[in-house]
């Protein structure tokens, strides 16, 4: 017998010999070599199970958000909420990734399940399991919602007088890549060019605390990233700088947690805690929810609740939050402009003397994005307002309802609160340090009368 023909057969021996210990289960070869297909897995069922589906090839169909970490997820309205994407409700892509013009297309996406190893894009790293595509197939001739990739900025710097020296905090974290959208980013920037190039705040007394810690572009500096360790640096550098004539402008962006109450079919907890501090003015009725929120066994109780703004890859919750600003002794006014969901909540918390709230909803509600996708609703108004012009269209917004020239803070909230076009989002406001917040026009309630005569210069 030959040498050749020796070898051959050591080849086929080893062969027969694997095949056999893979048909034992000794040996996995058969998954390896031969990934198991599963045809008509959602994404619940593989997000749900992920072990059972780690090596098989699958067929998936769900819409597709193609942000800084591509998805699949089961409902594409999920993109213009501001509660945090449920993690059963979304799956990554990486590999054969479909272009952005399939934003908001319904997908069948083919591939393999697997886990994040070396090697994978940095930006899928905090994601447990996800498909390496191999094909794609639009399901659908357009997005399911209307979206908007582009991005149209029309800024035309304003000019107003700064009455007192101003500092401000940007905030906006998106949690991880596969949550932190677009519009996050452009609500943070026209923020910063209002701050700047409208009202005079100097660049250098400008916090902002952004997602990891690096900007999408260079139009906006980033300072640090959206962790509660940063903004701890941050507020204690203010109680050290600020002194009895500064202002101080807190603005943030991006998801919020809380306890959702509307629509009834969508209630629950959603990022939320219940309180233990006993500060809390609002209570969440058990009954009205149908949940025992504080796990007693009954669902007869007024649970108060703490709401949450979200940061990189965690929360702060508003009694942490208003621990932070409270920090600070000395200044002339502070204004706060909250957009997350169920950031209502948070002006229990900060709701002090010479202090101006204003929310895009209460503290049991969801906040959303403007049609298109590229702004949030709320603030995008409030901004649009003090600026003087929207910034995508550059149309002029004439919010001086008293004529005198300029725009304060109970105009920008009215001109906001009569724009915004939400049916699950009412925005609320706070200025008389009591605690409570109103809706509809300012003034009411008690409210209105220090943010009347307060103006973002100062």
């Amino acid at each position: 017998m030959g040498k050749k023909t020796s070898i051959a057969l050591v080849c086929v021996s080893i062969i027969v010999v694997v095949l056999l210990l893979s048909y034992l289960n000794v040996l996995p070869l058969f998954d390896i070599l031969f990934p198991p297909e599963v045809e008509g897995a959602t994404i619940e069922e593989i997000k749900a199970s992920p072990g059972d589906y780690v090596g098989a090839r699958v067929k998936v169909q769900g819409f597709y958000i193609c942000g800084d970490a591509p998805l699949l997820c089961t409902d594409f309205s999920y993109y213009f909420s501001n509660q945090p994407l449920p993690d059963l409700n979304y799956i990554v892509l990486i590999g054969k990734t479909p272009p952005g013009k399939y934003m908001g297309y319904e997908l069948e996406v083919t591939g393999t399940i697997k886990e994040y190893e070396a090697g994978d894009p940095a930006n899928v790293a905090d994601e447990p399991i996800m498909i390496y595509v191999s094909e794609y197939t639009p399901l659908t001739t357009e997005p399911a919602l209307p979206v908007s990739l582009e991005v149209v900025y029309k800024f035309e710097p304003q000019a107003f007088v700064q009455q007192h020296r101003g500092f401000a905090v940007l905030i906006s974290g998106g949690i991880r890549p596969a949550k932190n959208y677009q519009r996050y980013w452009n609500d943070l920037r026209f923020m910063y060019d209002i701050l700047v190039n409208d009202y005079g705040y100097d660049p250098d007394r400008i916090y902002v605390l952004y997602a990891d810690g690096v900007g999408r572009d260079a139009s906006v500096p980033v300072d640090h990233a959206a962790t509660q360790d940063n903004l701890e640096i941050v507020f204690d550098e203010l109680a050290e700088e600020m002194t009895d004539w500064d202002t101080l402008f807190v603005f943030a962006t991006n998801h919020g947690g809380g306890c959702l109450n509307y629509p009834w079919e969508d209630r629950g907890v959603y990022g939320g805690r219940v309180d233990v501090s006993g500060e809390e003015h609002e209570h969440m009725d058990e009954a009205g929810f149908g949940i025992d929120l504080n796990r007693d066994g009954d669902r007869n109780d007024l649970v108060p609740f703490d709401q949450s703004i979200c940061l990189w890859g965690e929360s702060i919750f508003d009694d942490e939050f208003a621990e932070l600003v409270n920090g600070i002794e000395h200044y002339h006014r502070m204004i706060f402009l909250l957009e997350p969901c169920f950031s209502g909540g948070f002006i229990t918390d900060l709701s002090g003397p010479r202090r101006i709230i204003l929310t895009s909803t209460g503290p049991c509600q969801s906040s959303y994005a403007s049609t298109g996708g590229q702004w949030d609703e709320f603030v995008y108004h409030v901004m649009s307002a003090l600026h003087g012009a929207e910034p995508d269209t550059g149309d002029p917004v004439n919010a001086d309802d008293n004529g005198n020239g300029l725009v304060s803070m109970v105009e920008a909230f009215n001109y906001a609160e009569r724009t915004v076009d939400q049916p699950y989002e009412t925005a609320f406001y706070d200025d008389n340090g009591d605690g409570y917040g109103y809706t509809g026009q300012m003034p009411a309630g008690g409210d209105g009368a220090l943010g009347s005569n307060t103006y973002l210069s100062g």
